[in-house]
């Protein structure tokens, strides 16, 4: 991995080791949001998630706590999610019958 990060032109050299070893130390912050972070795209990217992995219903939930311009952006999508919720919930009830 780390001879990966080694800067073209410097393959096989000691500054080019140097430089590979610092590179792969650097530690990226994790792309997952803290759950306590109320921003837009914290907030869109946990939603996200969520969509990913099938659950709809917390991702309507999580997008439900985005303000501002942000939720205007989303407000189409929010809309047809919840309404597709509600639909799926009414054919799992009747379906209890």
């Amino acid at each position: 991995m780390k001879s990966a990060l080694v800067p073209v032109g410097l393959e096989g050299t000691g500054a080019g080791r140097f430089l590979g070893n610092i590179l792969a130390s650097v530690r990226m912050p994790a792309l997952t949001p803290e759950p306590s972070e109320k921003s837009p795209e914290a907030l869109l990217t946990r939603a996200r998630t969520y969509v990913d992995a099938g659950d709809v219903d917390t991702a309507v939930g999580v997008l439900g706590q985005v303000e501002g311009p942000a939720r205007l952006e989303i407000s189409d999508w929010l809309k047809d999610a919840s309404a597709r919720l509600a639909c799926d919930r009414a054919v799992a009830n009747l379906a209890k019958y």
